[in-house]
């Protein structure tokens, strides 16, 4: 008769809940050949604790090696360029070389070898400018006329033979005369004035083509006429200014003449040179020539000394 005997294990375990002890009473007894019965239920727990008290198992990554790609082969073309890269760049060395020098020679120790580098020249520093005169501002046209002609006014001044030959004082007195003339011209009429004032005296290198023409109109045509009808205003149209621009510059400049005694009416309505004007004299002796063309007295050329482009030459 075989004996049975139950046993308990005897290894400590978390206690259970009802659910568990309820189950593991159930379960049916294990008979084993060594005559031991080992309750089903605690071999199934052990094992569970078993597993939970293992070591965590580590998952290894596996590591994709990236595989180069195979080269590209290399063509004609491509040896072709490395080979013209490499010439370019030892055609650049070359030049880059002092001439005299060996590539890859030793020194020789005596100096021969020895090539003189260019030698930069340093920028010589530049000279500060010196400061711009300032720009004059005068009251008045008369006070320009001073300050550029100086004593050389007097010679401007005196208007015509009969006040020529004056003594110091008097001379004075005819100088500021021809100021106040100056200064009673409208503002315009002053501006031709004084720039042809200042061209008779060497202060300028040019007169005004207005200016010009018409002290030519007085040896070409004998006298000068104003309005629409007359010679000054179609010649500076026909130069050509517009008509607004001839009536006021020629009228201007027909104005200063006669103020300044240069010309004088002839009582028809035209204006003649004044044979007794000093500074007619100058300016004519300035601007031109005047030949014979025969032994009349009437028959006679003008040419102009001071020829600028803009001189009219008919």
């Amino acid at each position: 008769m075989t004996k049975t005997i139950a046993t308990k294990s005897t290894a400590k375990r978390a206690p259970r809940s009802s659910t568990k002890a309820t189950a593991a009473k159930a379960a049916p007894a294990l008979v084993l050949n060594h005559t031991e019965s080992i309750d089903a239920g605690d071999l199934a727990l052990d094992e569970l604790i078993a597993s939970l008290n293992a070591p965590d198992e580590i998952l290894e990554t596996p590591v994709t090696m990236a595989v180069a790609e195979a080269a590209a082969p290399i063509d004609d073309a491509m040896l072709s360029a490395a080979v013209s890269g490499a010439e370019a760049t030892e055609i650049m060395v070359a030049e880059a070389t002092p001439e005299g020098v060996t590539e890859g020679a030793a020194p020789s120790g005596d100096g021969t070898d020895v090539v003189a580098l260019p030698v930069i020249k340093e920028k010589a520093a530049k000279e500060p400018k010196a400061p711009a005169t300032p720009r004059k501002h005068y009251t008045d046209k008369t006070e320009r006329l001073k300050d550029k002609l100086g004593a050389g006014l007097s010679e401007y001044s005196v208007l015509t033979l009969a006040d020529a030959g004056v003594d110091e004082e008097e001379l004075k007195v005819v100088m500021e005369k021809t100021m106040d003339i100056i200064r009673g011209l409208n503002k315009k009429e002053s501006n031709w004035a004084v720039k042809m004032i200042e061209f008779l005296a060497g202060k300028k290198s040019s007169i005004s083509e207005v200016t010009g023409t018409i002290l030519k109109l007085l040896h070409t045509d004998g006298y000068i006429s104003t309005g629409n009808d007359g010679n000054v205003f179609k010649t500076l149209v026909a130069r050509p200014y517009s008509p607004g621009s001839a009536r006021a510059m020629g009228g201007n400049n027909v104005g200063f003449m006669k103020d300044l005694k240069m010309i004088i009416a002839d009582g028809k309505g035209k204006f003649i040179a004044n044979p007794d004007s000093l500074l007619l004299m100058k300016a004519n002796s300035m601007l031109f020539a005047i030949t014979c063309d025969s032994d009349g007295p009437s028959m006679y050329s003008i040419t102009m000394k001071y020829v600028p482009s803009w001189v009219p030459q008919s």
